[in-house]
């Protein structure tokens, strides 16, 4: 095992301790608590549809064009008295962008936070922060984190 490796799986395992599914989102829970937010993790879901892609309807009657597949989400952080979610990502992969484009169309307001602003894919030129802009997403990262974006 590398060096990076363990730094990784202890920071996985740190996190898992307390609650968190990853390093980044116990950081983003801490900055919270310095802020003096109260917030609430994982604390509720929504429903929202996705289109499938060549999707076929079986029914024999159905006319439609179009097939939609029905899923949850669960935010990872809501702030109490605030009428957006915050979804910490350290990768942003094509799933996760379909997934939030089609929670932002139920009308829920979703914030990213990411660790750094990575390209889409390795020979992008596109970046996080692009793909955010183009869609209409607020966010920003760890180390530009202040208290004043979550009014």
């Amino acid at each position: 095992m590398t060096l990076v490796s363990y730094c990784w799986t202890l920071a996985v395992a740190r996190a898992a301790k307390d609650g968190f599914r990853s390093g980044l989102e116990r950081e983003v829970a801490a900055k919270l608590d310095k802020f003096g937010l109260e917030w609430e993790f994982e604390a509720w879901e929504c429903d929202y549809v996705r289109r499938v892609p060549r999707g076929i309807c079986v029914n024999p009657t159905c006319k439609a064009t179009s097939v939609f597949s029905q899923h949850r989400y669960t935010p990872d952080f809501s702030i109490v008295g605030k009428s957006y979610v915050i979804e910490v990502k350290g990768r942003l992969t094509s799933r996760d962008r379909t997934k939030l484009k089609a929670v932002q169309a139920t009308g829920v307001e979703v914030r990213l936070i990411f660790r750094i602003d990575n390209k889409l894919y390795p020979r992008a030129s596109t970046r996080y922060s692009d793909w955010c802009k183009r869609e209409g997403f607020k966010y920003t990262f760890l180390n530009k984190l202040m208290k004043g974006w979550f009014k």
